[in-house]
């Protein structure tokens, strides 16, 4: 039966709590909201939202880092108890203060999303953000059948309809990445050099293992970037390096490509 208190509660039993399994992971950087409670305390103004849990505890549902920092400050907790069976997703996805991309897509994957899990594993493996990884992965970085197009990866994770449909050139991408990863250049999972390399590599004519070769040898001459369009201009000049017949104008066609593809 659905239970809602409307009151404001106050506890300092941090033990009838409980967090939601589906929840994003506690932040590290929570100085900000500790200055706040150790300056003002907890306003019941703030108070969380907790459900009950089946059993003896109240499951957090929002409120999962106030809830930690009093504990560690030692003060008393507000809550509203509300057993109305709202989707996590839906509570938290219009608001980009409260949950960054990186959140629901550990959310989801934690959730048992597999198509997720997918992206997160990339993620995790590759170190690029989550937000260049689910383009690639999703296929919405070379519009892939089924990816939606435009810049809609972002909207398809936190609605839940991610797929992984692109993995293989997602693949191509971070092998790239990766080598710049291990040279330690400043750029290598930057989203603008992500986005620049795969745009470079749908250019008709371009030659991966040429360029992978070249990487290789001229790779220390690329500097760090501001823009996509700045690091194709870089892509360029490696990929042509020793080249005077067969160049080819990397930077001028991937932009083209951009553009044709809207």
């Amino acid at each position: 039966m659905k239970t809602t208190n409307q009151r404001i509660l106050r506890t300092t039993d941090y033990s009838i709590f409980e967090m939601h399994p589906l929840n994003r992971p506690l932040r590290k950087n929570r100085n900000r909201l500790v200055a706040s409670m150790m300056k003002y305390g907890f306003p019941p103004s703030c108070a969380i939202h907790v459900r009950h849990n089946g059993g003896k505890k109240l499951l957090v549902v929002r409120g999962h880092h106030r809830l930690e920092i009093a504990k560690e400050l030692k003060l008393p907790v507000y809550y509203i108890i509300d057993d109305t069976p709202f989707d996590i997703f839906e509570l938290e996805g219009d608001s980009a203060l409260r949950w960054s991309l990186g959140d629901f897509l550990f959310a989801r994957a934690r959730a048992g999303d597999i198509e997720c899990q997918k992206l997160l594993e990339f993620v995790n493996k590759h170190g690029i953000s989550s937000g260049a990884a689910s383009a690639l992965v999703g296929g919405y970085a070379i519009r892939a059948p089924g990816s939606g197009g435009g810049n809609s990866a972002a909207g398809a994770i936190k609605r839940g309809a991610f797929k992984a449909l692109s993995l293989d050139f997602a693949k191509k991408v971070a092998s790239v990445t990766d080598f710049c990863r291990e040279s330690e250049y400043p750029f290598a999972t930057s989203s603008a050099f992500v986005v620049a390399v795969s745009k470079a590599i749908q250019v008709e004519g371009f030659d991966f293992k040429r360029f992978m070769q070249k990487l290789a040898t001229h790779g220390h001459k690329m500097k760090k970037r501001s823009t996509k369009e700045e690091y194709l201009e870089e892509i360029e000049m490696i990929y042509n390096a020793g080249h005077c017949k067969d160049r080819l104008n990397v930077a001028f066609l991937a932009n083209n490509l951009s553009k044709s593809s809207r």
